[in-house]
């Protein structure tokens, strides 16, 4: 891809047939059931989105009443995060609702309940499931919305159930190989991945000529390079883990991370020649977020950052000319890892599950699925919605670009041994950015040989 600059920018009868079936069984019982680009934008005012953590009071959504004694009707209830699902005021929501009632409406006999609750925290969509798998499985839903970086946190809950043999394998084979690849644990798979958010850096050309997504290239043209280190509840950010994949590490079977002597080395070797020369500033160990690098960014506090897609979609027009590029690696190799959103399906009656199935390949249908994550500022995990997607935005060069990090995006660690030993990969490299008398060999042993 050259460096270029622009101006921005399961059949129906079968259905039936199910639901025949699922109907006089229930009225029986008595149920009712990579290169750099460069854009040209506008100055404008920062765009408040939706937060992690932060959004509307947990509520109830009917989009279409249940009538309340019917015979032979079925209501699916889905757990949407606040995020996901904030308003049917806003773009992305409206569509959702509109979808939804779409729904019910070429599936006679089945209704949809959506359910808002908070994404993340006390009370939020992991923890509610948690605790409501443990001691009150009956109000558990039908589907469930995770942000994916939980998705192996939610598996280990045990309320989610296999979805290999319910998802249709020709929806599987249009997702980007990350997605495809997200959710596994124990040789089943319980996520399928349902939007994207795309890790990138944003560069401003300035104070910063980069030529090459290589470390080198960030050292040796000075940039002041922000990326969160901060961490949460003492785990490396997303991008510690791409800087470490960047270096030639990877991970075990059940997410443990590979320490190798040689890949541990060039990691800790840029962090402490990017520490000395002042390329990545103490301040890093304070940005716990993507967000918080971007707002420091714009405070130019730093000429380099890393940023999601949805914060560059939604935040394109503050700068007069922004450049954006792959993340940094050891080699330059084009590298990203997807943030965003899995479901999973909760309830275990197989009848229930296919038209659950159902209902998530009717939400991915391309035409509609495309136009919905553009409205959402989200990416699609399929190449036909991607390629929807793509038309509803004439940047054509941040598309292809897009399309890239999508195509070479890796899955997320994750497992019952993942997160033991990324809290010793995070500790070490927050005591290299953070202490100048670190030394290398030392931290690599520790790594290597843990007590």
């Amino acid at each position: 891809m050259e460096w270029r600059k622009f101006v921005p920018w399961a059949g129906a009868g079968g259905l039936a047939i199910l639901l025949l079936a699922v109907t006089f069984l229930l009225h029986v019982n008595g149920l009712t059931l990579h290169p750099r680009q460069t854009e040209v934008v506008s100055v404008g005012t920062p765009s408040v989105v939706p937060t992690k953590g932060v959004g509307v009071t947990p509520s109830v959504v009917r989009v279409t009443s249940t009538p309340a004694a019917a015979t032979g009707i079925i209501t699916l209830t889905v757990w949407f995060p606040d995020v996901v699902f904030p308003s049917d005021e806003t773009p992305g929501g409206k569509m959702l609702a509109q979808r939804l009632e779409e729904f019910h409406k070429q599936h006679h006999g089945i209704y949809v309940e959506p359910v808002r609750k908070l994404a993340h925290g006390p009370g939020g969509m992991l923890d509610y499931l948690r605790t409501s798998h443990a001691v009150a499985p009956k109000i558990l839903p039908d589907i469930v919305i995770l942000d994916a970086e939980e998705t192996y946190k939610g598996i280990g809950t045990g309320a989610l159930q296999p979805i290999e043999g319910v998802v249709p394998a020709s929806l599987k084979e249009k997702m980007y190989r990350f997605a495809q690849e997200t959710g596994w644990e124990g040789g089943h798979w319980y996520a399928l991945f349902l939007q994207a958010d795309m890790e990138h850096l944003a560069i401003n050309p300035a104070v910063c000529s980069v030529e090459a997504p290589t470390w080198d290239e960030i050292i040796s043209n000075k940039c002041v390079y922000l990326f969160p280190a901060a961490g949460e509840d003492g785990l490396p950010s997303d991008a510690e883990i791409l800087h470490f994949l960047g270096s030639g590490g990877g991970w075990e079977k059940g997410g443990a991370l590979r320490f190798d002597e040689t890949v541990l080395r060039r990691l800790f070797n840029f962090y402490r020649e990017g520490r000395d020369r002042g390329v990545i500033p103490k301040s890093v160990l304070d940005y716990a977020t993507n967000d918080d690098c971007w707002a420091a960014f714009l405070a130019e506090k730093g000429s380099v950052a890393h940023v999601n897609s949805s914060r560059y979609l939604t935040d394109r027009g503050l700068l007069r000319e922004v450049t954006f590029m792959p993340v940094p690696t050891y080699k330059g190799r084009t590298l990203s890892m997807a943030d965003g959103w899995v479901v999973g399906i909760v309830t275990s009656d197989p009848a229930r599950q296919q038209i659950a199935a159902s209902l998530l390949s009717w939400l991915m249908e391309p035409d509609w699925y495309g136009g919905w994550c553009a409205a959402s500022k989200m990416l699609p995990v399929t190449r036909p919605g991607m390629e929807v997607w793509s038309k509803e935005h004439g940047s054509e060069i941040y598309v292809e670009f897009l399309k890239s990090l999508l195509e070479n995006a890796v899955p997320r660690p994750g497992g019952p041994d993942y997160e033991k030993s990324a809290a010793r990969l995070h500790k070490a490299i927050r005591t290299m950015l953070g202490n100048p008398d670190a030394d290398a060999s030392s931290l690599i042993k520790s790594l290597l040989n843990p007590k």
